[in-house]
C-alpha cells in the first residue's frame, strides 16, 4: 500500500516524520514499511525500512532502520528536539560540527508508550569541529561517531589541530545530573610547524619535535559547564637554545605538563617545564583573557596550590647571565614577533625575587646575589644584596627613583672599555644597543646616594649625585 507525502508521529517526545514516501505491506499480523525519503526536521532520511513483528503482541514494537544526510547544525537541531536533548544534543552544542554528515539510525519504538531506544552512527568526511571551551578548532576531521541512546563515543578520529595531525577518541555519557564528555587526543608535533601555525617568530630557540597526550573532561550541567585539561609531553627530542637555566640539549630526558580547570568565566592553569614552572588565574569574561594572578618560577622553587594575589616572579639559579638574556631580547625585538599584540592581557610583576650564586653582566660580576622587589600602594620597593653591591631603591607613584647604595665594589677592565670607545669613535658605530637606548629613555628622575664605593680596589669618598 503506497503512501505519498505522509506524516508519522511515533512518540510525542520525538519530532514528527514528514514528507514520507513509503510503501506498507501487511502479512498476517506483521507489518513492513519501506520509505525512499523522509524529512527529519532539516535533516533528510532515506532508505528507511521498518517492521512490526507482531501486531497482536501485548508488548509490540516498531523497528525502524534508516540512513541520514544532514549538516552538522541540522543534526544538532534534530537531537535537541528529542529526549536526547540533555545528552547527545548538549554534546553537539558544546562540540559543534560544521559541514555535511552522513549516518545511520535505528529506533526501537514500543507501541505501549514506553521510552524509545535509539542507536546509530555518523560519519565525518573532513569536517571542521569546534570545541567551545576549552576553545580549539579541529580541521579535516575524519572517522565515525557512534551513539546508543545517551552514550556517544568514537575510538579513533583523525584530524588536524594547528596544522598538524592528531588522533582523537572521546566518550559522552550521563552521570548523576551532568552529561560528561571525555576527549583524548595524541599527536607528534614539530616545533617549526607549531611556530608557523601560531604565527610566532622562528628564532631557532626551540627545535625538534614532541610526542604528547591531551585529556579533556567536560561536565555539561543544567546551567553552565566545567572542564579539566591535562597535557603531557615528551620533551626528549626537543632542543632549547636559551641561556641557562633553560638550556636543554636534544635527547636530554625531560617532560612537560599542563593542567587547567575552569568554566565560562575563569581558568586556573599550571605549566611545568624543565627548570620552569608557571601558574595563572585568568578571567575570560572580557574581550581578551585577563591574567589576574600569576606566578613564574625559574630554577629551584615550587608552585603553591593557587597563585597568590598579584603577579609574582621567582628566580633561583646557580648562575644568571644578564647579557645572554639581553641578546635573546634583542633578537626578539628585531623580529616580526615584537610588532604583534598579545592575545591576552598580561600585567607587570608585583613581586620579584631573584637568587643567584653568581650574576654576570658582561664584566660586572655579583657573587651571592639576591633581589627582592614589591609593589606597594604608593610605589615599588627594591632590595639588592651581594658581596659587591648592597642597597635599596624606591620608585614612587610620581615616577621619582630614589636609590641608596650601602656599598659598591667595581672591578672593571678599564683598558677594554677605553678600546671599545675608541673603536666605536673610529668606526662611527654606536656602543649602546637598542635595548640600552630604550632603557635609558625610560629611566625616571633619580636621586642616587652611595655610602661606600670601591673602584679597582681603591676606596672612594661618599658620593651623592642627583640626576
Amino acid at each position: 500500500m503506497p503512501l505519498k507525502n505522509g506524516q508519522f508521529s511515533f512518540d510525542t517526545q520525538w519530532p514528527t516524520l514528514t514528507d514520507l514516501q513509503l510503501d506498507l505491506l501487511f502479512e498476517n499480523d506483521l507489518m513492513y514499511l519501506d520509505a525512499s525519503s523522509v524529512s527529519l526536521m532539516g535533516a533528510r532520511g532515506y532508505d528507511l525500512k521498518g517492521k512490526i513483528p507482531s501486531l497482536s503482541a501485548d508488548e509490540g514494537v516498531l523497528l525502524l532502520d534508516g540512513k541520514i544526510a544532514a549538516s552538522g547544525s541540522e543534526l544538532r537541531d534534530y537531537m535537541l528536539a528529542t529526549p536526547l536533548v540533555d545528552s547527545v544534543g548538549a554534546a553537539l552544542t558544546h562540540v559543534q560540527v560544521d559541514g555535511d554528515v552522513s549516518g545511520a539510525i535505528s529506533l526501537n519504538i514500543p507501541l505501549n508508550g514506553d521510552d524509545v531506544s535509539a542507536t546509530g552512527s555518523a560519519t565525518l568526511g573532513g569536517n571542521t569541529v569546534a570545541i567551545m571551551t576549552p576553545e580549539m578548532t579541529l580541521k579535516n576531521v575524519k572517522g565515525t561517531v557512534e551513539f546508543d541512546n545517551d552514550i556517544v563515543w568514537s575510538k579513533r578520529l583523525n584530524a588536524n589541530l594547528l596544522n598538524q595531525p592528531v588522533k582523537i577518541d572521546f566518550r559522552g555519557e550521563t552521570e548523576s545530573d551532568n552529561y560528561l564528555v571525555n576527549i583524548g587526543m595524541a599527536g607528534k608535533w614539530k616545533a617549526d610547524s607549531l611556530k608557523s601555525a601560531l604565527d610566532l617568530p622562528d628564532l631557532s630557540l626551540i627545535e625538534g619535535y614532541s610526542n604528547w597526550d591531551l585529556d579533556v573532561g567536560i561536565a555539561l550541567k543544567d546551567v553552565g559547564f566545567t572542564y579539566d585539561v591535562r597535557l603531557d609531553a615528551d620533551l626528549n627530542p626537543i632542543a632549547v637554545n636559551l641561556p641557562a637555566p633553560l638550556t636543554k640539549p636534544v635527547s636530554t630526558k625531560a617532560q612537560g605538563h599542563l593542567k587547567a580547570s575552569g568554566d565560562a568565566q575563569r581558568i586556573v592553569a599550571q605549566v611545568e617545564l624543565p627548570s620552569l614552572k608557571y601558574q595563572a588565574d585568568i578571567d575570560i569574561r572580557g574581550e581578551l583573557p585577563d591574567v589576574t594572578k600569576s606566578r613564574l618560577v625559574i630554577g629551584n622553587g615550587e608552585l603553591s596550590l593557587q597563585p597568590l594575589a598579584g603577579n609574582g616572579v621567582s628566580i633561583d639559579v646557580p648562575e644568571l647571565d644578564v647579557m645572554a638574556w639581553n641578546a635573546v631580547y634583542e633578537r626578539f625585538m628585531q623580529s616580526d614577533g615584537s610588532k604583534g599584540e598579545l592575545p591576552f592581557i598580561l600585567h607587570p610583576p608585583t613581586r620579584i625575587n631573584v637568587k643567584a650564586h653568581k650574576l654576570l653582566a658582561d664584566d660586572f660580576v655579583l657573587n651571592k646575589f639576591s633581589l627582592a622587589a614589591r609593589e606597594k600602594n604608593d610605589g615599588f620597593h627594591l632590595l639588592v644584596g651581594s658581596e659587591e653591591l648592597s642597597g635599596d631603591a624606591w620608585w614612587d607613584a610620581n615616577k621619582l627613583l630614589t636609590v641608596s647604595i650601602e656599598h659598591m665594589y667595581l672591578n672593571l677592565d678599564t683598558e677594554k672599555e677605553q678600546t671599545t670607545v675608541e673603536e666605536a669613535l673610529i668606526s662611527g658605530h654606536r656602543i649602546a644597543t637598542k635595548a640600552d637606548r630604550a632603557m635609558m629613555a625610560n629611566i625616571p628622575s633619580t636621586d642616587l646616594v652611595i655610602e661606600e664605593l670601591w673602584l679597582q680596589a681603591t676606596a672612594s669618598a661618599s658620593w651623592k649625585p642627583s640626576c
